[in-house]
């Protein structure tokens, strides 16, 4: 396992209360970068999200679906250095959701998970 994604699942565990306590120190020096805090944060809010059993209307779902999508084949192309064919089709997953891509290398259209306004989405390297 990829240390970074160890760590972002100590902070959820930490979150859940469910870390063991040799870990904790390492999840909570995890907090001090950006991206633990931004995991800390997206994690909060999908949290507050299913405890309060609040429906996303149907844009806010598609375009939320969209984003994980998204950032889920961005990190398999990332982990399994998967070519421009998958990051390609990524990309198309913006326009699902109303968002245009970003520019890749060579013009090419890249895969993106900006922040739109709502939660930051946590990344990994």
């Amino acid at each position: 396992m990829k240390k970074s994604t160890q760590l972002l699942e100590h902070i959820s565990a930490l979150m859940d209360g469910e870390l063991a306590d040799a870990d904790r120190e390492l999840a909570l020096a995890a907090l001090t970068a950006d991206e633990g805090r931004a995991a800390w944060h997206a994690y909060h809010l999908i949290g507050d999200q299913l405890r309060a059993g609040a429906a996303l209307d149907e844009g806010a779902g598609a375009a939320l679906a969209a984003r994980l999508r998204l950032a889920v084949a961005a990190e398999v192309a990332r982990e399994e250095g998967a070519g421009p064919a998958l990051a390609a089709s990524a990309a198309e997953l913006p326009a699902a959701a109303g968002r245009a891509p970003a520019a890749g290398p060579a013009g090419a259209a890249a895969p993106s998970i900006e922040d739109d306004g709502a939660a930051p989405a946590a990344t990994l390297p």
